[in-house]
């Protein structure tokens, strides 16, 4: 009855009352689907797609009826649930079960919705399902004492321990050191290769000095013969 018939009663409204929805259920779609895209573009995808999953739930068959009608249906739900679960704890005791995983799931999603957005269905949970509403703060804060952390930061693992945050100053500091060990080395290669251009430079002149000492020796010694022969 719950997952079959209940679901598709909010299922109905959620198509017929998307932008609602999602102001009740205060969904920040750019945080959920990890997009930049604006808000308002991706609030009318959203509503397009519920438009469309409309069609599943007149398929099903509750979507045929008449809003009133379907409103009467999960009114109905409520209250076998309600009945079945009387003043105990869970469905079958003082221990939940997987029924209580389920309902909790499916009633969770009406309960908490925020008070700010009309929802009838809430409100008359609220009045004649008391017990109900009990039933979900019961499981929430039994199973989900972090359920505020969950829904801020859409983690469903808040209960995990979380890796250690990475030092990005020492990295930090290790590529400012390794940047000036880069730029001290290529300064000594510019060093180093003005050291052998000027050396090259040296050599190259000194060898020339020693070529024109050799022309002029050679012409003195030309000259001196020729005033001997004189």
């Amino acid at each position: 009855m719950i997952e079959n018939h209940f679901a598709w009663v909010v299922k109905w409204w959620r198509c017929r009352c998307t932008g609602e929805w999602v102001r009740a259920a205060k969904l920040n779609l750019q945080q959920a689907l990890g997009t930049r895209i604006p808000n308002a573009v991706l609030t009318f995808a959203f509503k397009l797609h519920y438009r469309q999953a409309a069609k599943k739930v007149r398929a099903h068959g509750i979507g045929v009826h008449k809003p009133e009608e379907i409103e009467e249906f999960g009114h109905n739900d409520l209250m076998v649930l309600s009945d079945l679960l009387g003043d105990k704890h869970f469905f079958f005791g003082d221990a939940p079960t997987s029924l209580d995983v389920v309902a909790f799931a499916n009633l969770a999603q009406v309960v908490f919705m925020d008070k700010e957005v009309n929802y009838t269905l809430r409100d008359w949970m609220s009045e004649h399902c008391n017990n109900l509403v009990e039933f979900c703060s019961r499981v929430k804060e039994r199973a989900f004492p972090d359920w505020d952390e969950m829904c801020a930061n859409l983690d469903l693992n808040s209960h995990l321990p979380k890796p250690p945050p990475k030092e990005e100053e020492p990295a930090a500091e290790e590529k400012e050191e390794k940047g000036e060990k880069t730029e001290k080395g290529e300064d000594k290669k510019d060093e180093k290769e003005k050291d052998d251009s000027e050396k090259e430079k040296a050599q190259k002149d000194e060898k020339e000095g020693e070529k024109e000492n050799k022309k002029d020796n050679k012409k003195t010694e030309e000259k001196e013969k020729e005033e001997e022969k004189k």
